[in-house]
């Protein structure tokens, strides 16, 4: 198990990860003093234990849009899935009738064709 230290609001951690996740640890420390430093910006020191609570609800509330999006674009892809669906069918029922269309043209083409063909004598 890989250790890590990582600074979030002016403090270091060490922290243990797992072997080859300690860029990505030291990355989401990151994102969090990003959160700080915007939320002290706004609000000025108001204590770190508020600052990491603030910070926090910030990232719940940014896991939650991503989660909601996430639904959505499931829902979208399984609305759209079905429409395709739809979609196929009917362009299959197309198919069938553009078929049983043409068998009934052809098959009358070659009754008109076998009457034409036929001797005058049998035609009347």
């Amino acid at each position: 198990m890989a250790q890590v230290a990582v600074t979030i609001a002016d403090r270091t951690y060490r922290m243990a990860c797992e072997d080859g996740q300690e860029g990505h640890l030291v990355e989401l420390s990151e994102q969090i003093n990003g959160h700080i430093a915007h939320l002290r910006e706004s609000f000025g020191d108001v204590g770190d234990m508020r600052l990491l609570v603030m910070a926090s609800l910030v990232l719940a509330d940014e896991l939650d849009e991503a989660k909601r999006a996430k639904l959505d674009a499931q829902a979208e892809t399984q609305r759209l899935n079905e429409l395709r669906l739809h979609i196929l069918k009917t362009i299959e029922a197309a198919q069938d009738q553009t078929a049983e269309t043409l068998d009934t043209v052809a098959e009358r083409i070659e009754t008109i064709a076998e009457a034409l063909s036929a001797p005058m004598a049998t035609r009347s």
